[in-house]
């Protein structure tokens, strides 16, 4: 693999590691066993990646899969983005109080649930009441807070 694919972004090659997650540490496996176990490889960059930078994956021309001997017949590229510098910013319109589940803080980047309502605060304080049963999301809904009507508040949102 090291020979035939190539991690590139921002006109510079990243040198990467190369795994097999269905191998575990130590096992040995055999035949077809170890075939079966090798289709799946994960390619980890060995620096970070630049921010919002494309990103491509080359597979050149003449990989050959274990146990065989026809190797690919051209090259292969594969693109994908990087996230960029996290932002935020306020979404919805309510005329009236009872449409608060409207409002939201939108990110640009998925982001930490838990990560996220921590760095979240109001002013006056608002108690958090809402609960999240996932681990990353990209919207946070003002009505998981406890907010008083005919009340102004300042939402300020630290790093995360």
């Amino acid at each position: 693999i090291k020979n035939k694919v190539f991690l590139r972004s921002a006109n510079a090659d990243f040198s990467f590691s190369v795994s097999y997650p269905g191998i575990k540490p130590g096992e040995t496996s055999k035949g077809d066993e170890l075939l079966r176990k090798k289709q799946q490889v994960l390619i980890t960059p060995k620096n970070l990646l630049p921010r919002n930078s494309s990103v491509q994956l080359i597979v050149s021309k003449g990989l050959r899969p274990l146990g065989g001997n026809q190797g690919t017949a051209q090259n292969h590229v594969l693109t994908y983005r990087t996230l960029g510098p996290l932002s935020a910013s306020l979404n919805g319109k309510a005329k009236f109080y009872s449409y608060l589940y409207s409002f939201r803080i939108d990110f640009n980047n998925p982001v930490q649930v838990k990560k996220a309502l921590e760095a979240i605060t109001f002013d006056p304080p608002a108690k958090l009441s809402g609960k999240y049963n996932y681990d990353k999301t990209r919207s946070i809904y003002l009505s998981s807070w406890q907010l008083k009507p005919s009340t102004n508040y300042t939402v300020r949102i630290s790093p995360i």
